[in-house]
């Protein structure tokens, strides 16, 4: 044989026995598909850790046909207790009949009191395991995570599901903070010492994101409420679309509600005397849904410009509340103001000593009406009189 033709036969055979398969493959009907992760204190032990995973459950055919007619929940919450959260994983195999996949989970929380002492342990043991899914979704709950994992959702048959979809309602959804992935939330801390997570609770009968939690040094410092988490994400600029509510500009007894939408988000820095200012500029448009009782005519331009300035100002007024909150009650730097320190003069940023200054720096917050400013869609300009 020539020594073309063995070179040939010999990558042939390299190739067969590559497409042998893995050494280590299993079958997916064999496994474990954790598609969400709770963490808590251990009840029984301070120093521990307690994880809840969420699993789907196994199911035949038949037991999917009886599913929401009392057949059986189609998932599992299973639970173990150890001194670190990689050792509570490596103990569910004790309970488990079938290998545990990580790579499919979709939303780790955060229970309170692990959050409280600080979220270090969950957060450098997930950058640290290959297995887990860097990209979930972190939440805090101000209460314990593994109630949350045992919820049973009316149109869907895991928690996870709800968790990872409340990421595309969160643009459209002021009152919540967007929630983003653990390594987003990793690298906030490291850079810059501080991250706002979304809050994550059962109210009633549902699963309910509304509002953040403030990290500090990794740890949980303060919870934001629903106004001043709306006023968070207008400075950050995490706002697509936003119900903006007011009262009719003269005429406090009718109510206006516009449809507001970011067009513009600016943050500058400048330096005096050594120490940086802020200066956020917020650029709205929105559009009229609503003016019931409320007689201005949106063809006068005078009055537009009354129900434009009401906007803009309901929206100044959210975003105050923010900074108050950061500066004068956290005296945290959650709104990412120092990373615009860092990245337009780092060597300033440097010889800072942030957390003391932040609370003391002067910010100014712009809010205006876009050239859009503010329009009626359809074909209604005038409200129904109400006596």
């Amino acid at each position: 044989m020539k020594p073309r033709g063995a070179m040939v036969v010999l990558a042939l055979t390299a190739t067969a026995a590559l497409l042998g398969g893995c050494w280590d493959y299993l079958d997916l009907e064999r496994r474990g598909l954790i598609m969400a992760i709770g963490v808590d204190s251990d009840p029984e032990n301070p120093q521990g850790l307690r994880m809840s995973v969420e699993l789907p459950a196994p199911a035949t055919q038949a037991e999917q046909s009886t599913e929401g007619q009392g057949g059986r929940s189609r998932k599992v919450v299973m639970q173990a207790s150890g001194a670190s959260v990689i050792e509570a994983a490596n103990r569910l195999r004790g309970e488990m009949d079938r290998e545990p996949l990580w790579t499919q989970v979709l939303a780790l929380v955060v229970g309170e009191s692990v959050a409280r002492e600080g979220i270090s342990r969950v957060l450098d043991a997930s950058m640290r395991y290959d297995p887990l899914n860097l990209r979930a979704l972190l939440y805090l709950t101000d209460g314990e995570a593994q109630p949350l994992l045992e919820y049973v959702p009316d149109g869907h048959s895991l928690t996870a599901m709800v968790l990872s979809s409340f990421a595309s309602q969160a643009p459209f959804y002021p009152e919540a903070i967007r929630p983003r992935d653990l390594m987003s939330i990793h690298r906030d801390l490291r850079e810059l010492g501080s991250a706002v997570v979304p809050r994550v609770t059962v109210v009633g009968e549902r699963l309910h994101m509304s509002g953040g939690g403030v990290l500090h040094a990794g740890a949980l410092v303060g919870w934001l409420d629903p106004e001043q988490t709306a006023g968070t994400n207008w400075l950050l600029g995490w706002i697509q679309w936003a119900p903006i509510l007011f009262a009719c500009p003269g005429h406090p007894q009718g109510q206006v509600v516009v449809l507001a939408r970011l067009v513009g988000h600016r943050v500058d820095v400048t330096l005096a005397q050594g120490l940086p200012r802020f200066h956020v500029r917020i650029s709205i448009a929105g559009r009229v849904v609503e003016m019931a009782r409320c007689p201005l005519d949106l063809a006068n331009p005078r009055e537009l410009k009354q129900l434009a300035d009401a906007m803009t100002g309901t929206v100044r007024l959210q975003a105050e509340k923010a900074l108050t909150r950061a500066q004068k009650e956290l005296q945290v730097d959650y709104l990412r103001l120092g990373e615009q320190l860092r990245r337009r003069y780092p060597q300033v940023w440097q010889a800072l000593d942030w957390d003391a200054v932040f609370p003391e720096t002067e910010v100014d917050i712009e809010v205006l009406a876009a050239r859009a400013g503010i329009e009626s869609p359809g074909l209604v300009r005038w409200a129904v009189p109400y006596r």
